[in-house]
Order: C-alpha cells, then structure tokens, then sequence
C-alpha cells in the first residue's frame, strides 16, 4: 500500500532507542527558534522620566514559512525580567513573512527614572517570538510649571479686613512658594498638595506676587500680580422716597452709591420721622397712618461697617397726603356667581382700613331691595341680575365705593322625557315637558332631542321644537332602526322672559339651560303564535300538540325547552302549522317553554305549556299483544320485585301499574331486543290479595298482564315452597282466557277498569 503524500515525510519503523531520541528532539526542538537573526529597536527622542518616547523597530526573518503576522512590545526592568508594561504595535510600516518595521510609543509618565530594557518581539512559525532588545537610561529630567495666585476678596476691602492670598502650583510635588508683598517683603510658605496659602491684614493698598523656587525634576515659574485697595471710610449713597407718602399706601427708600456696598459688609438701617423727630417707624418701607395725615416726615439712613465711623444720610421731608382706600367686595352664597332662589347672598367687604365702616344697597334689576349685610332672593326674582354696592369710609381716606354682582338668579328646570316601544316602521313620538320650581313662571325656549344607539353608532340630532304654553312639546322622529335609543332632550332658555322684568339689561330669563333623558325601544315585529295553554299525558306516552305561528316575517325555527333542557326543536313551515311531539317526560308536572328564537327581521316569541304526566296509557287490542313475567316475585306488600315485559317496540317507554286500583309502579324503556326491565317496589299500603300487574307500551299500546297474589306477612317466616314465580306462557294463557270471558261476558267491567285506570 503506498502513503499519501500531506506534506509531511511519512514516517518509517525505528526501534525503540530511535523512537526515545526522537521524542527528547521533539521536547527540545520547538524551544529553539527558528533561523531568522537581525533586527534593532530605536529611541526616536530623549528618554526622559514623566514623558512619551517614540521607538523605531526591525526584524529581519530568514524563517522559509513567516509564521503568522505582527508584532508586540514589552518594557521590563533591567536587570532582572519583571515586566513593566507592554502592548500590541500599532504602527506597522512593513509587514511581512520576512521582515516588519514599524513605531510604538511608550508612555513613562507613571515610571521613575532607572535602568530597564525596551523588547521589539516578531512572531515566527511555531509560536515562537524573535525579540529585538534597547537599554535605557530612564532620567529624570526638569518638568515646566506654572504658577496661579488668588486671593479670597480683591474689591469692598476695608482697611483692617483680612485676606487670604492662594498660590497653585499645578502638578509640583514639593518645593516653596515666596509671596512678594509691595516688592520688599518676602514670605516663604511650603507647598502642600500643589497649593501654597498666606493670610494677610490690609492696612493700605497692597500688592502681592507668588513665585514657585522649584524642586527635583520641576522648574521654578511665578505668578502675576493680584492688587488690593482699601477702602478708608464709608461713602453715604444717594437716598430718597420713592413715591409721595399718602395715608395707607407703603412708601420706600430708594438708596444707590453707597461704599462699600451692602454685598461687602455696609449694614443699613433706617428711621422715618416726623418735623419734631419723633420715631414713626423703622425699616426700608414705611406706610403712613390716619394720624400722620398733614405731616411732613422723611426717613434717616445710617451706614456702618467696622471699623470704619457711621455715617448718615436724610431723604426730604414732603406732607402725608390723604390716602386713596382700595379694597375689594364679594358676594357668597352662590354657585359659580349664580344666587339661587331662596338662598341667602351675604356682603363680605376685604382689603379696606382698619376701622372702615360699611353701608350696604342690594338692587335687584335696578330696584334697592335691602339695605341689610344680607339679601335672600325670592321664586319671582328667576331671571333678574342682582347687584350690590357698599359705600365705604374710614378716617384719613375719601369715601369709596365698592361694587359685587350676582351674575343672575336662576333656577335649572327639570326636564322630563318620556320613554316609549314601537315596533320597527313606525315614527316614534318623544314627549318632552321642562317644568320650574313651584312659584315660578313657565319655561319659555325650545328643545332639541338627540337619539343615541345604546349600542353604539351615529346618533340622530333632530332641528329644535318650541315648548308649548304649557313648557310641553312633542317630536316625532321618523325612520328608527331596531334596538334601544337614548333620547336627550336639550332645553335652551329664551331670553327675558320673566314676566316680572323691567327689561334690565341685565336680565336673561328665569331658567339655565337643562336637559332630561328618555328612551325609545325599537322592536322587530312578533308573530302570533297560538299553542295550548295545557297539556295531559298519560304515562309513557309522548305528548303531541299543534302549533300555529302567524304574521310576516315570522321567525324560522322553534324549540321546546325545560328549564335550561332542549327537549325538541325544528323549523317553522311555510303555512306556520307546526305539529310538537314531545319526548317522555316523568310523571307529574312539567313547565315547558316553546321558544321561536329572534332572526334578523323577526321578534323572538315565547308561550309557556303545563304538561300534566298522568294515568296510564292507552292499550291497543283487546288481548295482550306482549308478556309479563317476574323472576323474583313480591308476595307481600313492601316488597320489591322484578318485572321483565317482552314484545315491545325497541325504545319506547313502558309503564308498569298494579291493579284493581291502579298504583303507578314505574316505567322501563325498552332495549333493542323490545323487553323492558323494572325493579318495582310493591307499596306498603297495598290491600293483600289477589292483583294484576299491567304493562303497556306508550307508543305502540301493546300490553301484558301478569297476576299476583299479596299475602300479609307472618309474624315469624315459615319454611315453604319457592317464592310465586309466574312464567310469561304461563300468564300468557291463563289471562288469555281470563279476557275472553271477560270479552263475552263482561264487556262493561272491562270499560269500568280502564276508566279507573286512567285517574
């Protein structure tokens, strides 16, 4: 077989001892590296501490594969291999399978000046690295600095103030800071965190210069110069009243120019005095009182700021004028600025002097109607505008007047809208009446009616209708659709129409504006369905009865329910004669629901049946036409027994009653093969002696007998013969000729029993 060539020699058999060399070459080969052998790492600038230097580098790969691309860098102490820091070569000039070039940077801002080794390292084959290596000679270098000088107050200086002079010296790590003062005094202070600070106490005109001496590896630099001027004494300002003083309003003084200013320490207070000097007030305003009035006052302002002397200044003296008053008058008791009829309005006066007196007017529609605080408006002021005035005069003013309004004394009506059913086709009419409060005049205006799908949709807005003489009106609304409208009546109030106004033209009618909701029932049109109130049926037996469905359109299915039970359903006929056949129902009564359900165009109808389920069904020939039998007979009243009846039709139901008198025993629907099975319990109250039992079939009348004979129980049982056990031949013979005799010759007994038989 001969080997595939892949690039590699194919390998041959070697012994043991081969085979261990080769391994130890294969352990040791791959830690040489590969031929590839010239190279150089260059600085680019000065090596300098707290500085970036940019290195050239090259290497020169004789390796035949290249190995895979790129190249990194690493600094490292020297002596020694611990690795300072390193990185990927971001710069490639030249990148080859032969040869790279390229620059890096490395930053040694955060390295302090020593020895260490800069490496250059290209990948080769393998994995492996071929490293280019560079001393340095880290040194330590002179770092430029600047120097800031601040201080913490330079205007509103006082002679005596202290100020704090801040030197920053950005970067520097120690060394001192000389604050030059005037040029001839010289203060050294130790820098500390790049700031060097020197509190000074200002007795004249001051100037200072801060200059950083430098330390190991940081240059000296100085500042600029930083002034101060001294303020010697204050400076009174320009002082005056801002307005004439009139009695009851503020006045102000206005000051402007002072040095040094408030914002540099001056505090400012103010005395208001009369001509004799008496003290009126402190403070920058002042609002002059009744007493005042014919004064001439002006007010003091004095200044201060240690540790300079006071001084003060004076505003003119002009007379205290009479004073206008202002103040404001309300209304309460109304809703929204709206009195209500017989709701009492009260006068609340706010804002005038103290010591004001009040004299009240009410007019209603221009008529004075009280000269009380208070005014209660009555039903026959619906629609009028009532105003109120208040005269008011206080000592040093002139008298005033203050106005309120009421905007008018209305009431809301009440709106009634009637609610009404038509049948789909027909116009529907909206009866509306707006009536007011007992007393007041008859709503005069109009009414408009809007009708609203309750289920949602486009409402129907009809044009307004003018209210009768007796606030009633009428709408017709033509072409509803079926479902439920709410139907809003909106009246609008006509305007004046009290029929007390003077025609103020303050007045605007008696009535806000109401509205009232009402319904509308649109139904589809029912049909007339005739069916019988009440229903009997024998046992057994499925119950039948007409049903006659009238009108157009008429619904196109009913249905027969108990309760929530579907008993029957089916569809309506053309001619809508519908004939229901029931389904057995238990004896008793039953309330049974015929439904015709609603469609698209027809009403649902409804009618309600009692059913009564009595007596026992009607038999069909005049002999048994099917069997009886019991294989566990009862031989005593209580007692429980089992009846098998065959030869009926496979489905119907069968009932089972004891005779002479007819007890109801049960029934037993019938399986495929026509034999019904019932395991009947013979009544406590039954007489003993001889009785016939009777099947009979609800649908097709057959029936069988079979007799049996009740003792009255012993006292202690007695050991016997079987249990009575009748066979169906057996019964069938012997009450076959039981009922020929009674054919011939009893024809009226058999009439009698089945009269009693159905009870």
């Amino acid at each position: 077989m001969s080997t595939p060539l892949t690039g590699r020699r194919p390998r041959a058999t070697r012994s043991a001892a081969v085979a261990a060399v080769l391994a130890l070459a294969a352990v040791l080969v791959p830690a040489l590296p590969a031929a590839a052998h010239s190279g150089s790492v260059t600085p680019l600038e000065p090596e300098v501490a707290g500085t970036a230097v940019d290195y050239a580098f090259e290497c020169t790969l004789d390796d035949p594969d290249g190995g895979p691309l790129g190249a990194t860098w690493r600094l490292q102490t020297f002596p020694g291999s611990a690795m300072v820091k390193g990185g990927t070569v971001t710069q490639l000039t030249e990148n080859t399978a032969s040869r790279r070039t390229g620059i890096f940077t490395v930053d040694y801002s955060d390295i302090p000046a020593g020895h260490y080794t800069v490496y250059a390292d290209c990948t080769m084959s393998g994995g492996f690295t071929y490293p280019r290596w560079h001393q340095v000679e880290l040194t330590a270098g002179s770092q430029a600095t600047t120097t800031t000088l601040t201080a913490s107050r330079t205007t509103g200086v006082v002679t005596g103030d202290q100020v704090t002079f801040t030197a920053t010296v950005p970067g520097a790590p120690a060394g001192d800071v000389v604050f030059t003062i005037g040029g001839t005094e010289n203060v050294p202070v130790a820098l500390s965190g790049g700031t060097a600070t020197m509190t000074r106490t200002i007795t004249g005109p001051t100037s200072v210069v801060a200059a950083y001496t430098g330390t190991s590896g940081y240059a000296p630099s100085a500042s600029g110069y930083v002034g101060i001027d001294p303020v010697t004494a204050i400076t009174p300002g320009v002082v005056g009243l801002t307005s004439t003083p009139t009695v009851g309003a503020p006045v102000t003084v206005g000051t402007h120019g002072w040095a040094p200013s408030e914002a540099d320490g001056l505090t400012l207070t103010y005395a208001w005095k009369d001509a004799d000097g008496t003290v009126l007030g402190t403070g920058p305003t002042y609002t002059p009182a009744a007493a005042d009035l014919g004064k001439a006052i002006h007010a003091e302002v004095t200044g201060t700021r240690a540790p300079l002397a006071p001084r003060t200044a004076s505003t003119n003296a002009p007379v205290v004028l009479p004073g206008t008053m202002s103040g404001a008058v309300a209304i309460t008791g109304t809703t929204d600025g709206v009195a209500t009829a017989g709701t009492t309005l009260t006068s609340v006066p706010s804002g005038w002097p103290a010591g004001a007196s009040f004299a009240h007017q009410w007019y209603v529609d221009g008529e004075l109607r009280s000269e009380q605080a208070t005014f209660t408006p009555g039903t026959r002021d619906l629609g009028q505008e009532i105003w109120l005035e208040v005269r008011v005069t206080a000592p040093g003013y002139g008298q005033e007047i203050g106005t309120a309004w009421a905007s008018v004394a209305q009431a809301t009506p009440t709106v009634t809208v009637g609610s009404s059913t038509i049948v789909v086709g027909r116009d529907a009419t909206v009866p509306v009446t707006v009536a007011g409060p007992k007393g007041g005049p008859v709503p005069a205006g109009g009414v408009q009616v809007t009708l609203t799908p309750q289920g949602g949709g486009a409402p129907v807005v009809l044009d307004e209708v003018e209210l009768g003489a007796k606030g009633t009106a009428s709408v017709v609304v033509p072409g509803l659709g079926v479902g439920r409208w709410i139907a809003t009546a909106t009246y609008t109030p006509a305007s004046d129409q009290h029929s007390y106004a003077r025609a103020a033209s303050g007045s605007s009618g008696p009535y806000r504006a109401a509205t009232g909701t009402g319904t509308v029932t649109v139904t589809k049109p029912a049909a007339t369905v005739t069916a019988p109130e009440r229903l009997d049926v024998p046992v057994a037996t499925p119950g039948t009865f007409e049903v006659t469905v009238s009108g157009s359109p008429r619904p196109t299915t009913w249905l027969v329910r108990e309760g929530d039970t579907v008993l029957v359903r089916g569809d309506v006929p053309a001619d809508g004669r519908v004939r229901v056949t029931l389904p057995v129902l238990a004896p008793g009564t039953h309330t049974l629901v015929l439904e015709l359900p609603e469609t698209s165009a027809a009403a649902a109808a409804t009618r309600t049946i009692t059913v009564t389920v009595a007596g026992e069904p009607g038999r069909v020939g005049a002999l048994p036409g099917a069997t009886l039998d019991t294989p566990k007979a009862a031989t005593a009243p209580g007692q429980q027994m089992q009846l098998v009846a065959e030869g009926f039709e496979p489905g119907e139901t069968v009932a089972f009653y004891l005779h002479s008198d007819p007890v109801f025993l049960g029934t037993a629907v019938a399986g495929a093969d026509g034999v019904a099975r019932l395991l009947a319990d013979i009544p406590a109250d039954v007489p003993s002696g001889a009785h016939t039992v009777i099947a009979t079939g609800g649908t097709s009348g057959r029936w069988a007998t079979l007799p049996v004979e009740l003792a009255v129980p012993a006292a202690t049982p007695a050991v016997a013969g079987p249990e009575l056990a009748v066979t169906g031949a057996q019964s069938g013979l012997v009450m076959a000729g039981a009922w020929l005799m009674l054919l011939t010759g009893g024809a009226l007994v058999l009439v009698a029993r089945r009269v009693r038989a159905q009870r």
